[in-house]
């Protein structure tokens, strides 16, 4: 359902969420919320927000769209599965196996890891992007194989395997999916 609050047009979803989850796209604010939230209290909770609404739709719109790639799924997991075995080695010391690969597309993310089932999931968009953009989302998500979340240590991990990360996750966030 569409609603609107003092200037800013969302798109509300009723789901079986906790709290209420605000994001921003280029072109589209979209909020979901669990069905015993009050409308009057989301809206008030998105016109508490219309500075950061205003920032993000900024940097949304700013990003680069990245077009589908042009290539089939078995291609796009032949090229994770080679990037990804060139990144493995710097993780050689934590002993893990090489892990599954998985392709997909995905509307948020650029890649995910299921540490448990030994499994790196890639967006097929990433295809269209630079390789050194590639090797960064193999580097993070085999960082994961090695600890979960985004704490001191993970990033102390990260940047042992790739010391420059930093330079290519701000280049990777110039560009957007969709």
């Amino acid at each position: 359902m569409i609603r609107k609050i003092h200037g800013i047009e969302y798109e509300l979803t009723r789901k079986n969420v906790k709290n209420i989850n605000l994001r921003v796209t280029r072109g589209k604010i979209k909020v979901s919320a669990g069905n015993g939230i009050p409308a009057s209290y989301i809206d008030a909770f998105v016109a508490s927000k219309a500075e950061f609404i205003k920032k993000a739709a900024e940097r949304a719109e700013s990003r680069i769209p990245v077009p589908v790639p042009n290539i089939t799924d078995n291609e796009a997991l032949m090229y994770f599965t080679d990037i990804t075995r060139r990144i493995y080695p710097r993780f050689s010391r934590f002993g893990f196996p090489f892990p599954s690969i998985k392709v997909r597309l995905m509307k948020s993310q650029w890649g995910n890891c299921r540490r448990a089932n030994g499994l790196i999931t890639y967006n097929k968009y990433l295809c269209s992007l630079p390789d050194r953009l590639a090797e960064f989302v193999a580097a993070h998500e085999l960082s994961h194989m090695v600890i979960s979340g985004h704490s001191a240590e993970f990033y102390a991990v990260l940047d042992e395997a790739m010391p420059d990360h930093r330079a290519r996750r701000a280049e990777l966030s110039q560009y957007s999916i969709k």
